[in-house]
């Protein structure tokens, strides 16, 4: 359940179109935003996916895994940018006893246009 749970969060923080702003939203957060940028609030985060979904709307995000080990959740993404550029991405989670996304670290990799195999990187 977590991990459908986890999944349909990161599908609105990835793909959402517009939201409405909770200003009411209060809790401790320990988001990173990745690019160097330095921790920032719930708010800020959903801000910053909610930018990125306005500026590249073609942005396409497939979910190739999703595993839950106690309070964390992995997530492994294909992503295809408008450009037309692929990228493999790995997220991490961590959620708090009221299933709140506490902590989240990603790594992310550009598709190279070819491979020494047949194996594919998603």
């Amino acid at each position: 359940m977590r991990v459908i749970v986890s999944v349909l969060i990161i599908l609105l923080l990835f793909c959402c179109e517009s939201k409405q702003e909770d200003k009411t939203v209060s809790f401790p957060t320990h988001y990173e935003l990745s690019e160097g940028m330095e921790t920032a609030t719930y708010l800020q985060v959903i801000d910053f996916y909610i930018q990125l979904a306005k500026e590249f709307p073609e942005k396409s995000i497939e979910f190739v895994r999703a595993i839950a080990e106690g309070d964390l959740v992995s997530l492994h993404t294909h992503q295809i940018w408008p450009d037309g550029n692929e990228y493999v991405t790995m997220d991490f989670l961590r959620f708090d006893a009221q299933g709140k996304i506490v902590e989240h670290w990603d790594a992310i990799q550009q598709i190279p246009e070819s491979s020494a195999n047949v194996n594919p990187m998603y």
